[in-house]
């Protein structure tokens, strides 16, 4: 199988047409229809159907599309890799972190990693366990750090806990909730989850549940942080933040923080592949992070 053909099928999903991937990768049309009927072939099975939206996955074209993904990835970071140990300044390294640690460690930790790799590309994204998980597998992160609501296998990745954070309940500034001090009087109230993989948030279901208590029904699913702050500070809605964002001036003053104890801990993880080794940048970058963690 060439490596032609995986860019060349990959090129096709994510533009969405046979005639797009072609002009993005360089090729001509049929040029790009005979590469991938041939690796069709190769594999036996039909990958992409031709739909009225454009080019749609089989299911064992949905199969074949992590791997691929992961091929590419992993043969960008082979010729990274190499360039770094002949010494040559550049590659890129990509992160995702949950939004406790981008407010409590990117800010210490990239103003090392830029004095050392000052050429380095950072991809930065803001995500959580089902983000990190799926997109380690694929190639597209080098590395995670973020809290761990289900079990990881610990022969695909190696989790290392760095440190915890304590998380808040709150509500905008003159709520009807403004005053409330336990969960019980919080079961009819509306939510805002950032999104997890689980419809309500691991961490809210653990409050309720330790207090034998129903997880609350009426959620709100946000897939960042910058997407659900505004509708706590809008509305009615409640939310379990960490501590570190709802103390950051700017946002603090518009927010009521309840006075609720025995709240979870979130522990945040540093993630990657077991089974991958880290380029040289990433390596650096888990060192710069686990040291910050022994601080």
């Amino acid at each position: 199988m060439k490596l032609q053909a995986i860019e060349a099928f990959l090129a096709i999903v994510e533009t969405g047409s046979i005639r797009s991937g072609a002009r993005k990768i360089g090729l001509s049309q049929p040029a790009m229809s005979k590469v991938l009927r041939a690796l069709e072939e190769e594999l036996g099975v039909g990958l992409l159907t031709r739909g009225v939206k454009g080019v749609e996955l089989t299911e064992f074209g949905r199969l074949f599309y992590h791997r691929a993904a992961a091929i590419q990835n992993e043969s960008l970071k082979a010729r990274e890799e190499i360039q770094q140990l002949l010494g040559h300044a550049g590659g890129s390294v990509s992160i995702a972190m949950a939004p406790a640690a981008a407010l409590k460690v990117a800010p210490l930790v990239l103003t090392d990693f830029f004095k050392s790799m000052p050429g380095t590309r950072l991809h930065f994204y803001e995500g959580l366990q089902t983000f990190a998980v799926d997109n380690l597998r694929t190639g597209m992160l080098d590395l995670a750090i973020c809290p761990v609501f289900s079990p990881i296998s610990e022969r695909e990745f190696v989790v290392t806990p760095l440190f915890d954070t304590s998380l808040k309940v709150v509500a905008r500034k003159d709520s009807p909730y403004d005053q409330v001090s336990s969960l019980e009087e919080l079961q009819e109230a509306r939510w805002v989850n950032i999104v997890s993989g689980a419809s309500v948030s691991p961490l809210i279901n653990e409050a309720y549940l330790s207090k034998g208590l129903p997880a609350p029904k009426k959620v709100v699913e946000c897939y960042s942080f910058s997407s659900a702050l505004p509708l706590v500070l809008k509305s009615d809605m409640l939310g379990l933040f960490p501590d570190e964002w709802v103390s950051v001036p700017g946002i603090s003053a518009d927010l009521s923080i309840l006075s609720i104890d025995d709240l979870p801990v979130n522990r945040l993880n540093l993630i990657y592949r077991r089974d991958q080794p880290l380029t040289p940048i990433a390596q650096h970058m888990a060192t710069l992070i686990l040291r910050l963690a022994e601080l």
